[in-house]
């Protein structure tokens, strides 16, 4: 807590509504987007699911790397 000013464990909730999905991912995966100002809700369009899931991936890798 004192050094990533947040819970090592965090829970969040929200309204669920038609064609939703959820995303479990590590702070290695969510936190270079959240870093970068990326809107998650734009990264995980409703394209098809594993085309999303790899886009998602290589960008939080790429926006690690600059």
């Amino acid at each position: 807590m004192n050094h990533y000013q947040h819970p090592t464990i965090e829970s969040a909730t929200a309204e669920i509504t038609d064609n939703c999905r959820l995303l479990l991912a590590s702070d290695g995966a969510y936190e270079p987007h959240e870093d970068a100002g990326h809107d998650l809700y734009t990264e995980l369009d409703d394209g098809p699911l594993t085309r999303t899931v790899r886009d998602f991936s290589t960008l939080a890798i790429d926006t690690a790397r600059t």
